[in-house]
């Protein structure tokens, strides 16, 4: 018996004590982290989250001449409020987290556009992983930019899927007559460098479609038959240049293409090699404090 009442009691005071733990922990305000912090939605501003230990805020340059169309920056602050990396640019795009390498915290991805008719997104993506902030990867998207990041081959690192726009007015053509390519963009264990060539599924994929609609093109007469024609033959040769099947691609529109398309295509194979060469300088890394400028 009493035994049985020191078990009661201590139930008792045991439930007391985890209610009154439970209370506390639903009062408590929860520890922003990159996962718990607000999102960052484009145009919102001012707008302050959290990168484990450190503040970010995205706000506004003080231009009263251009208020609410003054430029933008993003900010990666310490716990003393010192200032580590900055992002300056006409407006902040996207600002989220990405688990890049499977370990420590996830990554830091901002996109940002220098404003202006088709130009210029820039890509950043940073890491604290060890203590300090560090530049990973900035990409030069230009028109283009990142549609998504995925570990395409299972080693833990994950892959940056990229819009390529290196063909763009290229020949002469209209930007809206620009063939899209696909770049693949992984980490080599030093640095993020082209890795298309090892990836070739999405470029291969993209190539086909190029083909298939120059095709379907190949007998209209239109005033913008011609165009199109060599777009879809720029695409598809450019998409299957990366991939290693250039003389597939070649020997395909030699036999396929019209005259007018083939001889344009094949007399600018160089400047198409060299166009789509260029896009491994779109890729860079730097340790300075601030990128972009304000214009």
């Amino acid at each position: 018996m009493r035994l049985r009442r020191r078990l009661q009691r201590w139930r008792g005071a045991s439930m007391a004590a985890f209610a009154v733990s439970a209370l506390l922990a639903l009062a408590a305000p929860p520890a922003m982290s990159a996962s718990s912090a607000p999102k960052f939605e484009m145009g919102r501003v001012p707008w302050t989250g959290a990168w484990g230990p450190y503040t970010l805020s995205v706000g506004k340059k003080a231009d009263q001449a251009r208020g609410e169309y003054a430029p933008e920056n993003a900010r990666v602050s310490d716990a003393q409020g010192i200032l580590m990396k900055e992002v300056r640019a006409d407006r902040i795009l996207v600002l989220d987290f990405v688990e890049m390498n499977g370990r420590g915290a996830p990554e830091l991805h901002l996109s940002a556009t220098s404003g202006g008719a088709h130009c210029c997104v820039t890509d950043y993506y940073f890491t604290h992983d060890g203590g300090a902030v560090r530049n990973l990867l900035i990409m030069e998207g230009a028109n283009g930019g990142v549609n998504g990041e995925k570990d395409l081959n299972g080693d833990g690192y994950k892959e940056i899927i990229l819009a390529n726009d290196a063909l763009a007015y290229f020949g002469g053509n209209p930007y809206a007559a620009t063939p899209w390519m696909t770049m693949i963009v992984g980490w080599n264990g030093r640095r993020y460098v082209d890795q298309t060539r090892r990836f070739p599924q999405r470029s291969r994929q993209q190539a086909t479609e190029y083909r298939n609609e120059l095709w379907a093109a190949r007998r209209k007469t239109d005033d913008m038959a011609e165009i199109l024609r060599r777009m879809n033959a720029l695409g598809y040769y450019a998409n299957a240049l990366v991939t290693g099947d250039e003389l597939l691609a070649t020997n395909w529109i030699r036999r396929y293409a019209p005259r007018s398309t083939r001889n344009w295509l094949l007399r600018q194979r160089a400047q198409v090699k060299a166009a789509v060469a260029e896009s491994a300088n779109k890729i860079s890394v730097s340790q300075v404090k601030t990128f972009g400028d304000w214009e």
